[in-house]
């Protein structure tokens, strides 16, 4: 990888992280003692949750697959995630995530000259509009939308179509932690599911092991109906280790991730994935000061 392409991702990554910093504020979560670091951890990990938050990610992917150099192939994207809660008057909360994708070394097979070339570029914008229902503690349960944007640089980057579909968040808190499951289709709109047509299913889990540091699975199950046989599924095994602390008595929580496929597409896909995030709590900018 090029260094002043791998420059230029750590730069735009280095601007959204300052932004996010710069954005830090007490938690609701917070004593006067300093912050609560195992609510807050717990908090954060409830994908239906209130906690307002920048999130920041690094990952890194290893292909595999039958086609001609596949194992030779990797990839790094950055992902920018504002986590957006707006409070309603029934109690419950309408949580906005965009995500923004800055992608190098993407790789595409040419079969014209049976090698692949690797693409660098803004991918597409992705988002969840969720509501998390309130008064139901200790159970979580949200429906929304999920959907994507074409919004990236070269056609490549995946999968340049208006993407839309519904989600659904079903879990419990606990005195240790978060369980459940967040379910999700997109399809495209243009055909009505001819050209994209994937369900996904992400297990939750956070189980506290005190002092802000959590431990789950990570990965997201995923189907593609349109794939050929022997590329539908996407199956990873994986480990999330999370640690929130603060910094100047501003909570922030760094976590690290790596991900094993047991089962992916044959023809080619990500058999390894690793990731890296930072994430301050910040204050919803839409919403007035309290």
């Amino acid at each position: 990888m090029p260094l002043r392409r791998f420059d230029a991702l750590l730069g735009a990554a280095g601007l959204a992280l300052g932004l996010s910093l710069l954005a830090i504020v007490p938690a609701a979560a917070q004593s006067q003692g300093g912050v609560d670091a195992d609510l807050l951890a717990k908090e954060l990990a409830n994908p239906g949750g209130a906690l307002s938050s920048m999130n920041n990610k690094f990952e890194a992917r290893w292909f595999n697959g039958k086609l001609p150099k596949a194992d030779k192939q990797e990839s790094l994207t950055y992902v920018f995630q504002p986590v957006l809660p707006f409070p309603t008057a029934s109690g419950g909360i309408v949580i906005f995530r965009p995500a923004f994708n800055v992608v190098l070394d993407q790789p595409s097979f040419d079969f014209d000259t049976a090698a692949f070339k690797q693409v660098d570029g803004f991918g597409t914008i992705n988002y969840d509009l969720l509501y998390s229902f309130g008064n139901i503690d200790p159970n979580v349960f949200g429906l929304g939308v999920v959907g994507s944007i074409p919004t990236a640089t070269d056609d490549r980057i995946g999968v340049n179509e208006w993407l839309l579909g519904p989600e659904v968040l079903a879990a419990r808190t606990f005195d240790w932690g978060i369980a459940g499951l967040f379910f999700f289709q997109q399809w495209d709109v243009e055909s009505g599911g001819d050209i994209f047509n994937v369900s996904s299913l992400q297990p939750l889990l956070a189980y506290s092991l005190g002092n802000g540091v959590t431990i789950g699975p990570s990965g997201t199950i995923t189907y593609d109906w349109n794939a050929a046989s022997g590329d539908e599924w996407t199956v990873p095994v994986g480990l999330n280790i999370g640690k929130t602390s603060s910094i100047g008595g501003k909570p922030i929580k760094y976590g690290l991730s790596l991900e094993y496929n047991v089962v992916r597409p044959k023809t080619f896909g990500p058999e390894w994935k690793a990731t890296f995030s930072v994430t301050p709590v910040t204050r919803n900018p839409f919403l007035p000061r309290s």
